[in-house]
């Protein structure tokens, strides 16, 4: 039979790797609703300035071209703020964020974990308990975040998979740290 210390490892990597591809993925779904929300802001600088000048143009002159085009702006900014009122895009953001910190905190609470099974000076049952107690912290976690899109799994793919996000050479951690600490001098 194999070692439960083992077995309990096993299962804590396999947490592990998952809450950092669930905190990624809600990072990511942050940034889409942080984009639009910024692309639409501009978007809507940018029609009611237009809406403004034609409206002041049609003061000066009379061109039906300009009164349509000042209709036509001016129907985009109302439309864009309605949307912006009814999808709070800033407060979705801060949901998903807010998701992504708590899952931060049971990251590093599971390679605590991962160190202390490593290290075998704690008793199995303890071990045990931690996780059970992180599990059930992460389920709750899980109960109350937010959807997210297909979009933001593939950004955290991208980011995870082919960027090498959380992942540094010996060098670039070094870089950080004090000279004492450094692993090269």
């Amino acid at each position: 039979m194999k070692d439960k210390y083992q077995s309990l490892e096993a299962v804590v990597r396999q947490l592990f790797a998952s809450v950092v591809w669930s905190h990624k993925i809600q990072c990511k779904q942050a940034d889409i609703y942080k984009n639009r929300y910024n692309t639409l802001n501009v978007v809507n600088i940018i029609a009611s300035a237009i809406t403004t000048a034609g409206i002041l143009s049609v003061i000066f002159a009379d061109p039906m071209w300009l009164k349509v085009a000042s209709v036509i702006f001016s129907f985009a900014t109302t439309a864009i703020n309605a949307f912006l009122k009814t999808f709070d895009l800033s407060s979705l953001e801060k949901e998903h964020m807010k998701t992504a910190n708590a899952l931060w905190d049971i990251r590093e609470r599971l390679l605590i974990l991962l160190i202390q099974i490593g290290v075998g000076e704690k008793a199995y049952d303890d071990l045990l308990a931690e996780y059970q107690s992180v599990q059930q912290d992460l389920k709750n976690i899980y109960d109350n975040s937010p959807t997210t899109l297909d979009k933001a799994v593939a950004m955290a793919r991208k980011a995870l998979k082919d960027d090498g996000d959380y992942t540094y050479t010996d060098e670039e951690i070094d870089s950080f740290l004090p000279p004492m600490c450094r692993k090269s001098s």
